[in-house]
């Protein structure tokens, strides 16, 4: 599924381009790819530091990897995210 996803991202990234040459009269790929993969990079380091910060959060170390409060504060943690997102 992750595959579909990232193929219907790059189709609607060339919408993209179509759509603001037919609005602006000029043909921007360089720039618009350039945003799509700024905020993707963006994204990605969000994510991964975030997660960073959760697994902080809930205690977990090389030495707690496997206590039972930090493997349910992992599973709790994910469930409030959604959650909240939701």
């Amino acid at each position: 599924m992750p595959a579909l996803f990232a193929l219907v991202c790059w189709a609607m990234t060339t919408d993209v381009i179509d759509d603001t040459e037919i609005k602006t009269k000029d043909r921007l790929d360089g720039t618009i790819y350039l945003i799509y993969s700024f905020a993707r990079k963006l994204g990605q380091a969000y994510s991964a530091g975030f997660t960073g910060v959760l697994l902080s959060a809930v205690g977990y170390t090389a030495a707690t990897a496997f206590d039972t409060k930090v493997a349910n504060g992992i599973i709790v943690s994910g469930f409030e995210i959604v959650r909240i997102i939701a």
